[in-house]
């Protein structure tokens, strides 16, 4: 048996025992999408030089993504891969993604006779964040697809004075902030090892410690690099974000952006408003009967505070509720989550197919507990196309956003588990 095939085996094994045969599906399903999707491009030879780009289009803006675009990966591969389609419709598109052993730089859209790809082999970085073998890459790709700006997608994994660099070699960028990378090396704030949001914690020693955990650096890196952030987001032609909190923390963080390039880009799922989905809130039973923790199943998403609400709730005596949970992710904390009393877990699913997903499975309450504010949650946008109300901690975009629909109850974070559970055994009838 080969090594990779073994490999391959071992990791379906895992995934059966942790999300079940559906979540594999879906998965396998999401993986053929994405290979029709690569199959479309005609991958050229890299010969001395760059050629033009193909049959004379041009794409004006090199769209950069330091990770695959790949739908199982949700989040910012999503919201790209739908955006770049749609103006695809329009006129050529250009994206460079980093592969974990290539770079690929893709052509494709109105005007491109056929889309096209070119591939350069990546480098050897002994540091992520001080890791520029990215830069003669996108300099080619530019120089291929004929762009005269740069827009990365993300910064995470990337050191800040990349862009700078590209801008000194005359090619004007902006960027969009998913996250917290600008601020942070650790894009959702959670200090380690306390696991908690850091509150966006501006002390030396204390930021020093946590970074410590993961990375060797100098002691002065962080405030050289907020420094360096700071030159970033005054340089960039444009920053966009995808939520007015996310907009208004930047703006208070980095006062050097100028509001006036300060632009939200509000985010859409791959299939918005998914078959079988209700369209308005429905009655909740009280107290409710299926409860449904969804999402990317991890540390920083809420998953220990969820294991930690059911075990609460059960020592309690309170045996009347069913546990459900939806979403991929951390191997261990979705094995802990199937040891659990009374609990599913439904694994991983195709993205836009949670409404569905939680109507088909009756559920009438879910659980949204990040613990970093996230910038502004997809999944929320699932449960309102289900007409199903959440609870979650009031932080960032999903808490401002609860408000100000009234899609669900909040719980101050400082409250944690015992407030979620607290909720959770005396909600109404309604969620108001």
């Amino acid at each position: 048996m080969s090594a990779p095939f073994s490999a391959r085996l071992a990791l379906v094994a895992r995934l059966l025992r942790a999300e079940g045969p559906r979540a594999l599906v879906e998965r396998w399903r999401d993986r053929r999408l994405d290979a029709r999707r690569a199959r479309r491009f005609a991958l050229l030879a890299a010969p001395d030089g760059t050629p033009p780009p193909p049959a004379g289009a041009r794409s004006a803006t090199l769209w950069v993504l330091p990770f695959p675009l790949q739908r199982r990966r949700g989040g910012a591969a999503i919201q790209l891969l739908v955006r770049l389609e749609e103006r695809a419709t329009l006129e050529p598109v250009a994206l460079l993604q980093r592969l974990p052993d290539r770079f690929r730089c893709e052509l494709w859209g109105a005007g491109v006779e056929r889309p096209a790809a070119r591939e350069w082999p990546a480098g050897i970085a002994a540091e992520a964040l001080a890791d520029f073998t990215f830069e003669p890459v996108l300099l080619a790709a530019a120089r291929w697809v004929g762009a005269t700006r740069l827009h990365f997608e993300s910064l995470v994994d990337l050191p800040l004075a990349l862009p700078l660099e590209i801008l000194r070699r005359g090619l004007p960028f902006g960027c969009s902030a998913h996250d917290f990378a600008l601020f942070c090396p650790r894009p959702h704030l959670v200090e380690v090892p306390r696991n908690r949001f850091c509150e966006f914690s501006i002390e030396p020693e204390r930021c020093a410690r946590c970074l410590a955990e993961e990375w060797t650096l100098p002691a002065s890196f962080q405030e050289e690099r907020r420094a360096t952030a700071a030159r970033l987001v005054g340089a960039a032609d444009q920053v966009e974000f995808p939520s007015e909190y996310m907009r208004c923390e930047h703006l208070r963080l980095f006062p050097a952006l100028d509001p006036a390039r300060a632009r939200i880009v509000v985010p859409r799922s791959l299939e918005p408003e998914a078959h079988g989905a209700a369209t308005t809130r429905r009655a909740v039973r009280r107290p409710p009967r299926r409860i449904a923790f969804a999402g990317a199943v991890h540390p920083h998403k809420g998953a220990h505070d969820f294991e930690a609400v059911v075990r609460s709730l059960s020592a309690a005596g309170r045996s009347d509720f069913d546990w459900h949970v939806f979403g991929g992710g951390d191997a261990e904390c979705l094995r802990r989550l199937r040891r659990l009393p009374r609990t599913r877990v439904h694994g991983y699913y195709r993205a836009g197919s949670l409404p569905a997903r939680l109507v088909e499975a009756r559920i009438d309450l879910v659980l949204l507990l990040s613990i970093w504010p996230e910038a502004h949650c997809l999944v929320l946008d699932e449960c309102a196309a289900a007409g199903i109300p959440v609870v979650a901690y009031e932080l960032g975009a999903p808490g401002e956003r609860i408000r100000a629909n009234g899609w669900g109850e909040l719980v101050d974070p400082r409250a944690g588990v015992a407030g979620v559970a607290a909720v959770i055994a005396g909600i109404g009838e309604r969620i108001d």
